[in-house]
């Protein structure tokens, strides 16, 4: 069956957004640099300055998807009103790094010093419920362990979700934060390892916002505009591209 894709949101090491806002990926390896509500949402939002770091690039990559899908407007019409929309998040290390901080604070003094603001966010889908709360989503939410670098297991999950008619609309990506120091040897390789968020809102209808046609082939391929799609990364480029020359096109018209 063919699906779409309508909007598309990242954190990267050099900026972060929506995919309209760009005419290249902005997606490339690098050191991930704190985050703040301001640099995301225009008005105060309490919840997010009490995140971890893992689940403030989540938060802001499924926002800025949203967002760059056409929803958010929606939203402001109608603020009360919920999307069936589930969100899937593929993650190689998940909070790996706030776990080892929650630690910290309970390996000396018997564990008096446990942290419960710290203890919240560890559990790799706590930002997907951040999420859903603000984007009043009321589908499917959950986080999946990736085993390569690829990050295509959570796009996969999203066209399964789709089939059952479970939801309208997926938001799926990936969400890794910056290796932590006393794991980087315990990985193969850390060259092509991407620290931040990306995803995509992935509909069975056009959007407004709409990249291009996706499909999985009865072979296991990705294919976006008949392109073979092996690495999310490689889809954003993609997309992006493909956006680009619409826009060349409607200019020559």
């Amino acid at each position: 069956m063919t699906y779409y894709v309508s909007g598309i949101g990242f954190v990267s090491p050099e900026t972060m957004g929506c995919g309209q806002d760009f005419t290249s990926s902005p997606l490339h390896c690098g050191h991930l640099n704190p985050i703040t509500r301001k640099d995301v949402l225009d008005k105060p939002y309490k919840p997010f300055g009490r995140m971890d770091f893992f689940s403030k690039i989540g938060f802001a990559g499924i926002y800025f998807a949203y967002k760059d899908a056409g929803l958010t407007r929606a939203k402001l019409n109608n603020p009360i009103q919920t999307s069936n929309t589930s969100i899937i998040a593929s993650t190689l290390l998940g909070c790996l790094d706030t776990d080892k901080h929650f630690f910290d604070t309970i390996k000396t003094d018997n564990g008096k010093n446990a942290s419960p603001s710290i203890f919240a966010y560890t559990l790799p889908n706590t930002f997907l419920g951040e999420a859903s709360i603000f984007l009043k989503t009321t589908g499917e939410h959950f986080v999946l362990k990736e085993n390569n670098l690829k990050g295509i297991s959570g796009l996969k999950m999203s066209f399964d979700v789709l089939d059952s008619n479970d939801s309208d609309l997926v938001i799926c990506g990936i969400c890794d934060t910056n290796i932590p120091l006393f794991f980087e040897n315990k990985l193969n390789s850390t060259k092509n390892y991407f620290s931040g968020s990306l995803f995509f809102v992935i509909s069975k209808v056009k959007l407004q916002a709409c990249y291009g046609e996706i499909i999985e082939t009865h072979d296991g391929l990705i294919l976006f505009n008949d392109i073979n799609i092996e690495n999310i990364l490689d889809l954003a480029q993609v997309c992006i591209n493909n956006k680009k020359i619409k826009m060349k096109e409607k200019l020559l018209l």
